[in-house]
Order: structure tokens, then sequence, then C-alpha cells
């Protein structure tokens, strides 16, 4: 991130327009979904509907979801190193500067 700002940026910017389209679009991301699950296409347009999309602000809450996460799977083997994501997540100044203006908190 530190090394290429800009470059993180622009990928955060079509993460989020991406999520953007998403939400308009549950029925062709319901399609999308579709051709590798053998869910039918109403539930999988319910389930569309009910999933957030794109990028949101980093809370403490999403860390400890993310420690969660990564807790589970170094207990699992998935990983070989316990992580402290804290550890490992930008700061909110950091976070600000490359954070889409729409999604700023």
């Amino acid at each position: 991130m530190k090394e290429n700002p800009e470059v993180i940026k622009i990928v955060l910017e079509e993460v989020h327009k991406l999520g953007e389209w998403s939400k308009a679009n549950t029925r062709e991301v319901a399609e999308i979904v579709g051709r590798d699950t053998k869910l039918d296409l109403p539930t999988l347009e319910t389930i569309v509907k009910r999933r957030r999309f794109g990028i949101r602000p980093i809370t403490d809450k999403v860390i400890a979801g993310q420690q969660e996460i990564s807790d589970l799977f170094y207990k699992q083997k998935f990983i070989t190193k316990k992580i402290n994501v804290k550890d490992v997540t930008l700061t909110p100044e950091e976070y600000a500067a490359i954070l889409p203006a729409e999604i700023k908190p």
C-alpha cells in the first residue's frame, strides 16, 4: 500500500463501482452466480439482495470479524502463522487517503 497508494485507490474505486452495479443488477448477479451453483434463480436473487457487495469503511467491528476468521483459519491449519489483524490493517488516516469519497464515513 505504501509503495503504490494510487494503484490501491484505483482498485478500491473499481470495486466500489462493481458493488454499486451489483446492487442495481441483482438478477444479472444471480444469473452469473447461478452458472456455478445448483440453486434456482429466485433463491439466488433473494441471496444477492441480502448480500452487501463492494467495500465499506474499516471499523473495530470489521476488524474483530476478520480476526475471528483469521483465528479459525489458523486453528484449522489453513494458514501456518497466527495473524493479528489489527497489526496488518491500515490506520484510519491511511485508509481514508485511498477510500473512494462515496463511502467515506
